[in-house]
């Protein structure tokens, strides 16, 4: 008999816990598709910063005159020419 009271308390917690798993599920789901978002525009931000270094460096303006930044993450990131 008590174990029947205790397997129905169980069962009114297991809708409880779905939507709980599935609120995290949802949490995680949207933070990480910010976090692309964030990673690409940062990404397109250091791509653009180097070809404004690119052009100054071509036009032969010294380093220290230039815009943008040098390649420093070469190898890491690669930029359309």
């Amino acid at each position: 008999m008590v174990y029947i009271k205790q397997r129905r308390s169980v069962m009114k917690q297991t809708p409880k816990t779905i939507l709980a798993v599935l609120v995290v599920f949802a949490a995680l789901a949207i933070v990480g598709h910010f976090d692309m978002e964030e990673a690409d525009r940062q990404e397109s931000e250091y791509c653009s910063m180097v070809a404004l270094w690119k052009q100054d460096k071509a036009a032969g303006i010294p380093e220290h005159d230039r815009r943008g930044w040098p390649e420093f993450k070469k190898g890491e990131v690669t930029c359309p020419q």
